[in-house]
């Protein structure tokens, strides 16, 4: 008769473990939800959104001639100019002035000769450039192409909204694409 006494107990204790399996089993289920898509839009890493490559880029310096002449300065600019020419140039150097400036002008002709007194052996060409109109005075340019570290990405590009709430755009915890690539810049710089 005991025996029976406790039967109706042993099943109660029974269900009620199972209907805790079960109820932790449903909310566990929420987990394993699958968005549209768990994989990122862009890599993670931002050393492979934003490599740092060594490619063929420009190098410019902007001079500013005051009557003609140069200051110290500026011929400092220019030796520091001839010295990365002879470590990673290659080609003409070249001298570019805003459009309708004589390229027989004493300015040019002041900046040629500093390039060959700073030690420049090579080819030295003349170009026009139009100016900004901002109203500001227009330097003369002096630029050759050569090996330089670069961000093959441009920065600021923000092709999602970050404050969106109205999406699932932001709820991956991923960074955003532009992230890390000022630093990048900066490095290779």
């Amino acid at each position: 008769m005991a025996a029976l006494r406790y039967a109706p107990q042993k099943f109660a204790a029974r269900v009620l473990i199972f209907g805790l399996a079960a109820a932790a089993a449903c909310a566990l289920g929420g987990c394993g939800v699958d968005y549209g898509s768990s994989d990122p839009a862009f890599p993670g890493d931002f050393q492979e959104r934003h490599p740092i490559v060594v490619a063929a880029a420009p190098t410019s310096v902007d001079l500013y001639p005051v009557g003609g002449a140069l200051d110290e300065r500026s011929m400092a600019n220019i030796r520091a100019f001839v010295e990365r020419y002879r470590h990673y140039g290659s080609g003409a150097v070249m001298i570019l002035a805003p459009v309708g400036t004589n390229p027989n002008s004493r300015a040019v002709h002041v900046v040629r000769g500093a390039l060959f007194d700073a030690g420049l052996k090579g080819k030295v060409a003349f170009g026009a450039y139009l100016q900004p109109s901002d109203g500001a005075a227009p330097p003369l340019r002096v630029s050759f192409t050569g090996l330089k570290a670069v961000v093959p990405t441009a920065c600021g590009q923000w092709p999602e909204d970050l404050a969106s709430g109205s999406s699932v755009e932001g709820w991956k915890n991923e960074p955003y694409s532009n992230f890390g690539c000022a630093t990048q810049s900066m490095i290779a710089a």
